[in-house]
């Protein structure tokens, strides 16, 4: 009778320890489990930056190494200059060949357009009157060459020597008169329209000049590559010495204040979440840190969408496969831990209780 009575007592004890247990499991499952959407297909993104030169170069310094801390503005690499300081210190002295060519035409197309001023006939005459005087002179000494070259006292050199002094001065005395005399005319209007011409050309060449100081110092200026973005080093492609053609990356940098969590949540639960929501993070490198978060992208294309390998049977045949949607989660990280894209975390969400149909439509916006 007693063994009856004490093993009575251990199936009612049994009973009340099994009773209690699925009275707390039912209460977990009600005030948390139900209201969780949970996921360890997660893991931190975050902006990867690479910066390459936008032209060809030769490496001459790289100033960081892989893990340094780098702020907006430094400089993180340069090519060599040599040839491109070369080629700004050319186009200057085009710009200032130009500037003058452009002065000077700008001065003739004044003075056709206003006409010849006074001292500059007085000057022509002064010219032809100097001109012609040293004509004369040239001539008298031909001739006096000719009467010694014909008794044989000077040789055929001399002769030649003479005759092309009075060639010359003799033409340059031609070539004063004819300017005199335009003077004298004053100007026509085709003068002014070839003055005119000059002065339109030199000007586009003076722009011409300019826009090729523009574009040499602006490839000048790619040669010092600065930080767009406050960063770390996470990847250093290549050494000082090494040629680099443009667009090939130096160094790849992360963004820190980019970083969120990218989860991968089942089709199933997608009803359950909502932007907002907020989000209990655990990071598997450091299973004492414990973030919290909340979503704020939630994507409507299936990753196997994106998949190189189609996700669909065959035809003819049909496996149903769980899809999976991603969504961002937008968390802050303490700044004494090294977090960085890549790294598993677990991820429980939160939803909310009394959303209705209305804010599951939204869960998108």
């Amino acid at each position: 009778m007693k063994n009856y009575f004490l093993a009575g007592r251990k199936i009612l004890f049994t009973s009340g320890i099994l009773l209690i247990l699925g009275a707390a499991t039912v209460l977990y499952w009600v005030f948390f489990i139900r209201g969780i959407v949970y996921t360890d297909d997660a893991r931190f993104d975050g902006d990867l930056v690479d910066f390459a030169p936008e032209i060809n170069g030769t490496l001459q310094d790289v100033f960081f190494r892989e893990g340094d801390e780098v702020h907006k503005g430094d400089v993180l690499f340069v090519l060599d200059q040599r040839s491109l300081q070369a080629a700004v210190a050319q186009v200057e002295a085009a710009l200032e060949s130009a500037q003058a060519d452009l002065a000077m035409a700008r001065a003739e197309y004044d003075k056709a357009l206003h006409g010849p001023r006074a001292e500059d006939i007085k000057a022509a005459q002064a010219r032809v009157m100097r001109l012609q005087a040293e004509t004369n002179l040239a001539d008298v000494e031909l001739a006096r060459v000719k009467r010694l070259y014909s008794e044989e006292l000077v040789n055929k050199s001399k002769l030649v020597h003479a005759q092309a002094e009075y060639d010359s001065d003799k033409q340059a005395l031609e070539e004063a008169r004819q300017r005199l005399i335009l003077l004298q005319k004053g100007t026509c209007s085709e003068d002014i329209r070839a003055t005119a011409s000059r002065v339109a050309l030199a000007e586009a060449q003076v722009a011409e000049s300019k826009a090729s100081l523009l574009n040499a110092t602006i490839r000048l200026d790619y040669a010092t590559v600065r930080s767009s973005i406050d960063g770390f080093v996470e990847r250093r492609w290549r050494d000082p010495g090494a040629m680099v053609p443009q667009g090939t990356p130096v160094l790849t940098l992360f963004d820190p204040s980019s970083i969120q969590v990218l989860a991968n949540i089942e089709e199933k639960y997608l009803h359950r979440v909502s932007i907002g929501d907020s989000v209990d993070i655990s990071v598997d490198a450091f299973p004492s840190l414990h973030l919290k978060g909340n979503v704020v992208r939630i994507m409507r294309a299936t990753n196997s969408r994106f998949s190189l390998i189609p996700s669909e049977g065959v035809s003819g045949t049909f496996i149903k496969v769980p899809q999976r949607i991603r969504i961002r989660i937008a968390v802050e990280v303490p700044p004494d831990h090294s977090l960085g894209p890549g790294l598993s975390v677990e991820v429980r969400i939160h939803i909310r209780p009394e959303k209705s149909e209305d804010s599951r439509d939204k869960r998108h916006e």
